[in-house]
C-alpha cells in the first residue's frame, strides 16, 4: 500500500512538473513576442529621430 501511495505521490509530482514546464514554454513565447514588439518600435522611434522624411516616405509607400 505504501508502494503504491509512494508512486501516485510521485505520478502526481511528475505531472505536475510536466504541466508548469508546459506553461513556462507558453510564458517565454508570450515574451519573446513582446520583446520582438517593442523592438521595432524602438527602431521606428529612432528612425523617426533620426531622418523623419524617411518615415514619411515609407509610410507612402507602404513599408513598414
Amino acid at each position: 500500500m505504501s508502494y503504491k501511495l509512494t508512486q501516485q505521490r510521485k505520478d502526481v509530482h511528475d505531472i505536475r512538473i510536466g504541466q508548469l514546464k508546459e506553461s513556462m514554454a507558453g510564458v517565454a513565447d508570450r515574451y519573446e513576442k513582446l520583446i520582438d514588439i517593442v523592438e521595432s518600435e524602438i527602431r521606428w522611434h529612432e528612425k523617426i529621430r533620426t531622418d523623419p522624411q524617411a518615415v514619411l516616405r515609407d509610410a507612402k509607400r507602404g513599408v513598414k
